[in-house]
């Protein structure tokens, strides 16, 4: 039905009943089932950042003081995953954290492994890695995914591991020359991982736990 205003109507009464058409027209126009949910604001977006997010709580501390990553693999850890024993990487980060590489001695694939006991730094330092970071679990500890700035992406993954109040095992995997077979970021992250929990299996062994 159309409403007819007409100009025998006071001033006042036409206006309210044309804006009360113009109110109802518009309603008219509203799609059905469309949310009345407004966009999230910025702040919770800048929530989920790295630089915002918290790691889980460590199920025990395991204390890195004086530990030599190179005890951290036994002879079978080394037979299965196919490496040398260990050479110490000392100095291998910023702070000179005691280190030690595993390297597959024929060389094919060129599978590279290296762990570091850091002793003054946290893992959560790692949230703010440039290339970007992922938190996870490895048996229970929280670890911070990301890989190094001087190391191509799809050839690697480093691993830091929240072992102890301001303290980290970063384990790191490489395969520079690219000939694992069907490499990317997620085997080499597989890679790291497997080394990982063989190096945290034998820490809990010598490592005094609170």
């Amino acid at each position: 039905m159309v409403l007819v205003v007409t100009t025998r109507l006071p001033g006042w009464l036409t206006l309210a009943l044309g804006t009360t058409l113009l109110i109802g027209l518009a309603g008219c126009d509203t799609p059905p089932n469309v949310s009345s949910q407004s966009e999230a604001p910025a702040s919770s977006v800048a929530s989920s950042t790295p630089s915002a997010r918290a790691l889980p709580p460590r199920p025990t501390d395991l204390r890195l003081d004086g530990v030599n990553p190179c005890d951290l693999l036994t002879g079978a850890d080394q037979a299965q995953l196919g490496v040398s024993p260990g050479t110490v990487n000392d100095g291998a980060d910023s702070l000179s954290s005691a280190g030690c590489r595993w390297t597959d001695p024929s060389g094919h694939p060129d599978n590279n492994w290296v762990a570091l006991a850091v002793v003054r730094r946290g893992a959560d330092a790692a949230l703010r890695s440039a290339t970007g970071a992922q938190i996870g679990l490895i048996d229970g500890f929280p670890a911070v995914q990301t890989t190094s700035d001087s190391a191509d992406p799809g050839l690697s993954c480093e691993l830091f591991l929240d072992v102890a109040a301001g303290q980290t095992l970063s384990v790191e995997y490489v395969n520079r020359r690219g000939d694992y077979p069907n490499i990317n970021h997620g085997i080499a992250c597989q890679q790291a991982t497997g080394a990982a929990k063989l190096l945290l299996a034998n820490l809990r062994k010598k490592a005094p736990s609170n």
